[in-house]
């Protein structure tokens, strides 16, 4: 079903049946970054990594994303998180990176510079931007990681806009104001 409307495909975990995903859509002819998903837990964080490293040895992979926003939530700190992205790195063959909120990056020069390539997620949306500009300041917010990222390759791994819910500042969400974005 996914085929005809994409070519790759990015998990957020390792766990369970999300972990069989990667050998399945590359089978499938897609491109996958897979994840890890990391919190509080360290236990399961251990897992996570554990499972990560296991199916990056053995699937074909784009590369690997240690963590989810793990920063903007405060389930780690950069130490934890860099801790973890060197271990991966050591491990695999592939890039490595996390994923987050691009101003929380900008914010964790250490971060960018451990990572291979940025994997940022920016939601005009979130940051209370008007839907006439929203566009402009997605395109604005990608040019200013990448004024930080050293060369390295800027990957937009989350945008959009809701079409229903609470406002936020001047962004108003709505269908027509979905459409309007995705345009």
């Amino acid at each position: 079903m996914l085929k005809p409307v994409g070519n790759a495909i990015r998990t957020y975990s390792s766990q369970g049946v999300i972990g069989e995903i990667p050998q399945m859509a590359v089978n499938k002819g897609f491109r996958v970054s897979a994840g890890a998903w990391l919190g509080k837990d360290l236990n399961e964080n251990e897992k996570e990594i554990t499972r990560l490293i296991e199916i990056a040895q053995n699937v074909k992979l784009e590369s690997v994303i240690v963590g989810n926003e793990v920063l903007l939530r405060g389930d780690l700190t950069e130490e934890q998180l860099l801790e973890y992205i060197e271990r991966v790195k050591k491990a695999v063959n592939v890039p490595v990176t996390t994923a987050e909120i691009a101003g929380i990056l900008m914010q964790h020069p250490k971060i960018m510079d451990a990572v291979d390539y940025q994997l940022i997620h920016i939601y005009a949306y979130w940051d209370g931007q008007p839907i006439d500009t929203a566009a402009y300041y997605v395109a604005k917010v990608y040019k200013d990681v990448q004024v930080l990222a050293k060369g390295k390759k800027v990957v937009i791994g989350e945008t959009g806009w809701p079409s229903e819910g609470p406002r936020h500042g001047s962004a108003i969400p709505s269908k027509e104001n979905q459409k309007k974005f995705l345009q």
